[in-house]
């Protein structure tokens, strides 16, 4: 079993309640009620917070998801990556990537701000956001507002 860091421990330390805020504020957003589910875990690096959808195969926390996480290399640089991911425990995932890509097009406009990947099989948009621990919540609840308007092209497709 991998022995937890000082930093681990730090970042525990420092981000357990603001990660605990995100996780109420967006379980009270109107849309989350809409078969919207959140995995948090804590592990020998740091932070994992993802949400996802029951059908979307993320049960190993290997599926399609919207993530962030907190490691000792976002605290220093002081950037929360945001991340949609299609993780390897994901059914027919080259082809659910290219499926994606079509129907993406009518949403693109509204990802301006985020590297949008469509040749990569796991990482399909991409966003740094300023990472502070007061205003972590803030900026989780909007990003992730963001990107649950996929959710309708993800549940099409998987």
């Amino acid at each position: 079993m991998p022995k937890l860091t000082k930093s681990a421990i730090d970042i525990f330390d420092e981000y357990s309640a603001a990660i605990n805020k995100c996780q109420r504020e967006l379980a009270s957003q109107s849309w989350f009620d809409n078969g919207w589910c959140i995995n948090k875990s804590f592990h020998s690096r740091g932070f994992t917070f993802q949400l996802y959808k029951a059908n979307w195969y993320n049960n190993l926390s290997h599926g399609v998801h919207i993530e962030f996480w907190i490691e000792e290399k976002e605290v220093r640089e002081k950037q929360l990556p945001i991340v949609l991911h299609f993780e390897a425990d994901t059914p027919n995932r080259k082809d659910l990537g290219v499926a994606f890509k079509e129907r993406f097009l009518k949403y693109e406009h509204l990802f301006g701000d985020y590297r949008i990947n469509h040749s990569a099989i796991c990482d399909k948009l991409q966003t740094n956001v300023p990472l502070t621990k007061t205003g972590l919540s803030k900026v989780v609840v909007r990003e992730f507002s963001k990107m649950q308007v996929l959710d309708s092209i993800i549940d099409e497709l998987v």
